[in-house]
């Protein structure tokens, strides 16, 4: 990534007024440090070696929560159950090719930087630019990087409940014994 993106915290005063709280770059996410679990938060498409770098801004395990939020905390990292949200910031690094994957999630998926191409399990694809949005409904889908410059992508992550079709299983992402029953 070219800027490291940076987290910018409010919080509230007693009497009601509010501050920055805190201002620091949001570090990435370092899935080879000891207890990360990766099967929950890992993207497909590393087996090649190359990673995205993700760095998660904000995340809630649960909605609604109860406000003032202490500023103090920082996001989990990992993807949001039934009832949860993340929010992150995603480079995908040039020749990046990531496999199939779904989720039980409503991502909405914004390009900042760079192409990137989308494309589903029925062959569909669509190059991605600055200022294009994808409402990404749990369905199946892979990025590639064909371009020369990291793409730059912020996601807004939802958690959702399955009650219609489900992808294949063996391509599911994220927390698979919270959200989907033996079918």
């Amino acid at each position: 990534m070219a800027r490291v993106p940076r987290r910018i915290v409010t919080a509230q005063r007693e009497d009601g007024t509010s501050y920055l709280a805190r201002i620091e770059e949001i570090p990435e996410i370092d899935y080879d440090r000891p207890g990360v679990d990766t099967t929950a938060t890992a993207y497909p498409g590393w087996a090649d070696g190359i990673r995205p770098e993700v760095r998660v801004a904000w995340g809630r395990e649960e909605l609604p929560f109860e406000l003032p939020v202490d500023p103090a905390e920082t996001p989990s990292g990992v993807h949001p159950g039934p009832t949860g949200t993340r929010i992150s910031v995603i480079g995908y690094p040039p020749g990046w090719r990531g496999e199939m994957f779904w989720s039980d999630r409503v991502d909405v998926l914004f390009i900042l930087a760079g192409e990137l191409t989308y494309r589903t399990d029925a062959g569909d694809s669509e190059v991605l630019r600055p200022g294009n949005v994808v409402i990404q409904n749990g369905t199946n889908k892979a990025f590639e990087n064909h371009g020369t410059e990291t793409v730059l992508m912020g996601t807004v992550m939802l958690g959702a409940v399955r009650v219609g079709p489900t992808p294949p299983k063996e391509q599911f992402h994220g927390k698979l014994e919270s959200t989907i029953e033996e079918r």
